[in-house]
């Protein structure tokens, strides 16, 4: 549990330590052919720069250089909203793993056997419970 809740939280830090956002995506033609557009990640009002990227310098890859790049913009813009997303997803289904688990009791038999005993009202009632 703990190097979950420690990645969750070098994760949020890392989020927090970002540019605030909205970020938006923006591009325009360079040039020579359809594969050469500059994108650029813009970051608030004021348009702060995140980061460029130059088409004519895409990638030796040519799968990489035969795509324009948008989508790669695109995701890069989206991230901040995605990872607080999926971080507040990660920390509500780790508390209610953490409820149900909580009414979860190993009762060792006799003959060595471990016996969970679990009370599915009191689950649906924790799951219910949970924001």
């Amino acid at each position: 549990m703990t190097n979950l809740t420690d990645r969750l939280d070098a994760i949020q830090a890392q989020l927090e330590a970002a540019t605030p956002g909205p970020w938006a995506f923006d591009g325009m033609d360079a040039g020579h052919s359809r594969y050469e557009m500059n994108w650029w990640v813009t970051a608030g009002d004021a348009g702060d720069s995140i980061c460029d990227m130059d088409g004519l310098n895409r990638s030796r890859n040519e799968r990489v250089a035969q795509d324009d790049g948008r989508a790669d913009a695109e995701f890069i813009a989206a991230a901040p909203e995605s990872t607080r997303f999926l971080l507040n997803l990660a920390r509500k289904q780790q508390a209610a793993l953490d409820a149900v688990r909580a009414l979860v009791h190993d009762d060792t038999l006799s003959d060595g056997l471990v016996m969970h005993v679990i009370n599915p009202d009191a689950i649906r009632a924790a799951l219910e419970a949970r924001p």
